[in-house]
Protein backbone atom coordinates (compact mmCIF):
# COMPACT_ATOMS: atom_id res chain seq x y z
CA UNK A 1 0.00 0.00 0.00
CA UNK A 2 2.81 2.36 0.87
CA UNK A 3 4.53 1.67 -2.46
CA UNK A 4 1.27 2.49 -4.30
CA UNK A 5 1.08 5.90 -2.58
CA UNK A 6 4.73 6.61 -3.39
CA UNK A 7 4.24 5.62 -7.07
CA UNK A 8 1.13 7.81 -7.29
CA UNK A 9 2.99 10.76 -5.80
CA UNK A 10 5.86 10.25 -8.26
CA UNK A 11 3.47 10.13 -11.25
CA UNK A 12 1.78 13.31 -10.15
CA UNK A 13 5.12 15.07 -9.79
CA UNK A 14 6.15 13.99 -13.34
CA UNK A 15 3.07 15.56 -14.89
CA UNK A 16 3.34 19.11 -16.10
CA UNK A 17 1.59 21.88 -14.30
CA UNK A 18 -0.97 23.63 -16.51
CA UNK A 19 -2.38 27.05 -15.74
CA UNK A 20 -4.49 29.40 -17.79
CA UNK A 21 -2.84 32.50 -19.19
CA UNK A 22 -4.65 35.48 -17.73
CA UNK A 23 -2.55 37.90 -19.76
CA UNK A 24 -3.91 36.62 -23.11
CA UNK A 25 -7.46 37.55 -22.12
CA UNK A 26 -6.64 41.28 -22.12
CA UNK A 27 -8.33 42.92 -25.18
CA UNK A 28 -5.32 45.17 -25.93
CA UNK A 29 -3.23 42.09 -26.73
CA UNK A 30 -5.30 41.07 -29.80
CA UNK A 31 -4.16 42.49 -33.17
CA UNK A 32 -6.44 44.51 -35.41
CA UNK A 33 -8.48 42.35 -37.81
CA UNK A 34 -7.24 43.96 -41.04
CA UNK A 35 -3.57 43.48 -40.06
CA UNK A 36 -4.14 39.72 -39.67
CA UNK A 37 -6.16 39.09 -42.87
CA UNK A 38 -4.45 37.97 -46.09
CA UNK A 39 -5.33 36.88 -49.59
CA UNK A 40 -8.83 36.84 -51.06
CA UNK A 41 -10.54 37.41 -47.72
CA UNK A 42 -8.64 40.68 -47.25
CA UNK A 43 -9.40 41.82 -50.82
CA UNK A 44 -13.09 41.02 -50.33
CA UNK A 45 -13.33 43.01 -47.08
CA UNK A 46 -11.41 45.93 -48.61
CA UNK A 47 -13.83 45.94 -51.56
CA UNK A 48 -16.82 45.92 -49.16
CA UNK A 49 -15.35 48.87 -47.25
CA UNK A 50 -14.81 50.72 -50.55
CA UNK A 51 -18.48 50.14 -51.41
CA UNK A 52 -18.09 47.45 -54.07
CA UNK A 53 -20.21 44.62 -52.67
CA UNK A 54 -19.92 42.37 -55.73
CA UNK A 55 -16.14 41.89 -55.88
CA UNK A 56 -16.36 38.47 -57.52
CA UNK A 57 -19.34 39.42 -59.72
CA UNK A 58 -21.66 36.67 -58.57
CA UNK A 59 -24.83 38.75 -58.29
CA UNK A 60 -27.56 38.34 -60.86
CA UNK A 61 -27.96 40.70 -63.79
CA UNK A 62 -31.35 41.89 -64.95
CA UNK A 63 -31.89 41.17 -68.62
CA UNK A 64 -33.34 43.89 -70.75
CA UNK A 65 -34.14 43.95 -74.42
CA UNK A 66 -31.19 42.61 -76.33
CA UNK A 67 -30.37 41.33 -79.78
CA UNK A 68 -27.45 39.86 -81.67
CA UNK A 69 -26.23 43.41 -82.34
CA UNK A 70 -26.62 44.48 -78.66
CA UNK A 71 -25.95 41.41 -76.46
CA UNK A 72 -25.70 41.32 -72.67
CA UNK A 73 -22.03 41.92 -71.81
CA UNK A 74 -20.49 39.44 -69.36
CA UNK A 75 -17.03 40.40 -68.05
CA UNK A 76 -14.29 37.82 -67.65
CA UNK A 77 -10.50 37.61 -67.54
CA UNK A 78 -10.61 34.14 -69.08
CA UNK A 79 -11.41 32.87 -72.59
CA UNK A 80 -14.63 31.21 -71.42
CA UNK A 81 -17.04 31.36 -68.51
CA UNK A 82 -20.03 29.38 -67.28
CA UNK A 83 -23.19 31.47 -67.01
CA UNK A 84 -26.70 30.66 -65.91
CA UNK A 85 -29.84 32.05 -67.49
CA UNK A 86 -33.26 31.93 -65.84
CA UNK A 87 -35.14 31.95 -69.09
CA UNK A 88 -38.57 32.96 -67.74
CA UNK A 89 -39.74 34.51 -64.49
CA UNK A 90 -41.73 31.37 -63.68
CA UNK A 91 -38.81 29.02 -64.40
CA UNK A 92 -37.63 26.83 -61.54
CA UNK A 93 -34.43 25.74 -63.28
CA UNK A 94 -31.35 27.55 -64.46
CA UNK A 95 -30.16 27.05 -68.04
CA UNK A 96 -26.35 26.75 -67.75
CA UNK A 97 -24.09 27.36 -70.74
CA UNK A 98 -20.44 27.93 -71.56
CA UNK A 99 -19.88 31.41 -72.91
CA UNK A 100 -16.77 31.70 -75.07
CA UNK A 101 -14.94 34.84 -76.15
CA UNK A 102 -15.84 36.02 -79.64
CA UNK A 103 -19.24 36.29 -81.31
CA UNK A 104 -22.39 36.63 -79.17
CA UNK A 105 -24.03 33.35 -78.16
CA UNK A 106 -27.75 32.72 -77.85
CA UNK A 107 -29.44 30.99 -74.93
CA UNK A 108 -32.28 28.54 -75.52
CA UNK A 109 -34.74 31.31 -74.57
CA UNK A 110 -33.42 33.69 -77.23
CA UNK A 111 -31.29 36.09 -75.14
CA UNK A 112 -27.83 36.92 -76.45
CA UNK A 113 -24.70 37.05 -74.30
CA UNK A 114 -21.16 38.09 -75.16
CA UNK A 115 -17.95 37.70 -73.17
CA UNK A 116 -15.97 40.95 -72.78
CA UNK A 117 -12.56 41.74 -71.32
CA UNK A 118 -12.18 42.61 -67.66
CA UNK A 119 -9.24 43.72 -65.56
CA UNK A 120 -7.35 40.91 -63.88
CA UNK A 121 -8.13 40.23 -60.23
CA UNK A 122 -4.58 41.19 -59.25
CA UNK A 123 -4.94 44.61 -60.87
CA UNK A 124 -8.15 45.57 -59.12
Amino acid sequence: MASYIVRSAMNISRRGLFTSAVRSAIPEEFPETMSVLTGLEKKEIEANIAGKDDRFEVQTLKRGDNSREAPIAIRSVYKSRVIGCICTDESTAIQWMWLKRGAPQQCACGHYFQLTDAKSAAGQ
